[in-house]
């Protein structure tokens, strides 16, 4: 396997791939290495907004297209994957639409006044894990300053 190195990368529409993301999982999570030292986990994520036809191909045909986007992104040889997994999310990740921010700010400022009324996730702040964490922890702080309790 090359070296992969950072936890992962973004992939812009205008690049033409069908990969739109990477996360090079042996990189991201120290354990993993330290758990399974002679194999590399790398998750492609693929299927863009407005794209669902590229979705609807075979796992085994996601995962050769997984497997031929990510050599071409990389710019080397990749090794025949040991092992697939295929796991589909369809309509699973929000969509925000312009503007989504402002409305956002203007809801929040909406319900400062509805003592123990807060709004988190993934619809809000962020689709991503450490977004959603964020998101979940900004609110029970919001809501124990409310009731005087402490972080």
């Amino acid at each position: 396997m090359p070296d992969l190195a950072g936890s992962g990368f973004l992939v812009p529409p205008v690049e033409g791939f069908t990969v739109k993301a990477s996360t090079f999982s042996s990189n991201k999570w120290a354990w993993m290495p330290e758990q399974f030292p002679d194999v590399t986990y790398v998750r492609a994520s693929l299927g863009r907004h407005g794209d669902e036809a590229a979705l609807q191909r075979s796992d085994d045909d996601l995962a050769d297209l997984a497997l031929t986007d990510l050599t071409g992104i990389l710019g080397v040889t990749l090794p025949a994957p040991i092992g697939v997994h295929v796991q589909r999310w369809g309509g699973g990740l929000p969509q925000y639409g312009v503007g989504h921010l402002d409305r956002i700010a203007l809801l929040r400022k909406e319900i400062t006044n509805h003592a123990g009324l807060q709004v988190a996730g993934a619809a809000y702040d962020g689709v991503g894990i450490p977004a959603v964490i964020a998101s979940g922890r900004r609110a029970a702080q919001d809501l124990a300053a409310t009731a005087g309790l402490r972080d």
